[in-house]
C-alpha cells in the first residue's frame, strides 16, 4: 500500500497544508467557484472538516489570504536579507524590487488570487487592500520620497514600482 493509499480514517492534515491548498483553490477557482466541499475531497478530508477548523467558507478565505501574503512577505524580507545592503536608499529599493519579484515568481497564486479578485470591487479585495498592500506600499513610498527629495529618482508612485 502506498503513502496515498489509506485504509480507514483519512489521513489528517495541519492547518498550514489546508490553507495552503484553499489559497491555491481560490486562485485557481475564484471565491464564487471555489468549493469547500471539492477542497475537503481533493485533501482526503471528511466533508465538514475545513468547516469545522476555519467556520464559514469566507473565514477561510480570510485565513487562506493571512497565510499566504504572511509568508510571501516573510520570504521577501529573508530574501532581502540574503543579500547585504550599503544603506543608500536607491540601492534598498532596488533590492526591494528584486526580492519581490523573485518571491512573487515562486508563488504565482497570489498574483492568480489578485487577478480574480481585482475584476470585482468586493469586501475580501478591500481587506487585502488595507491589511497588505497600504501597509507594504506605505512604507515603500516613504523611501521613494526620499529618492525623490534627494533628486536621486523621478516622482513615480510605489504602486507603479509594483
Amino acid at each position: 500500500m502506498t503513502a496515498v493509499e489509506t485504509r480507514g480514517r483519512p489521513r489528517l492534515r495541519d492547518d498550514e497544508e489546508i490553507l495552503v491548498a484553499a489559497l491555491q483553490a481560490f486562485a485557481a477557482h475564484g471565491f464564487d467557484s471555489m468549493s469547500v466541499r471539492t477542497l475537503n475531497a481533493d485533501l482526503g478530508l471528511s466533508n465538514g472538516t475545513i468547516n469545522q477548523r476555519f467556520g464559514s467558507k469566507e473565514q477561510l478565505y480570510f485565513a487562506a489570504v493571512d497565510h499566504g501574503f504572511d509568508t510571501f512577505l516573510a520570504e521577501i524580507d529573508a530574501e532581502r536579507n540574503r543579500r547585504p545592503v550599503t544603506g543608500d536608499d536607491l540601492d534598498a529599493l532596488r533590492e526591494l524590487i528584486r526580492a519581490f519579484l523573485l518571491t512573487a515568481a515562486r508563488r504565482p497564486e497570489l498574483g492568480r488570487l489578485m487577478n480574480q479578485e481585482g475584476l470585482h470591487h468586493t469586501d475580501r479585495l478591500d481587506y487585502i487592500r488595507r491589511t497588505v498592500i497600504d501597509p507594504t506600499f506605505a512604507t515603500t513610498g516613504e523611501l521613494i520620497d526620499r529618492l525623490v527629495a534627494a533628486g536621486r529618482i523621478h516622482p513615480v508612485s510605489s504602486r507603479l514600482v509594483f
